[in-house]
């Protein structure tokens, strides 16, 4: 189980990453102190290892597709 001190980890769409990096940078001048790992993967490998539980969330450029879905559910629970 992840507490506060544990840092968020982002991964995915190299298109997304430029555009959440700013948007990472603005958080962190707003003195948040938690931290945010921001790795660009791709959308495919972002969704990949999202449907494993590594990052704690994707950033992508298309939408999640059947087969990573039904990965991701059979992992987790979807609400």
């Amino acid at each position: 189980m992840a507490c506060l001190d544990d840092p968020i980890r982002i991964g995915g769409s190299s298109t997304v990453f430029p555009m959440l990096s700013a948007a990472i940078h603005a958080y962190v001048r707003q003195a948040i102190t938690r931290r945010l790992d921001l790795h660009e993967t791709g959308t495919t490998d972002g969704f990949r290892c999202f449907c494993v539980g590594q990052p704690d969330t994707a950033n992508d450029s298309r939408p999640i597709n059947s087969k990573e879905l039904k990965a991701y559910a059979n992992n987790f629970w979807l609400i």
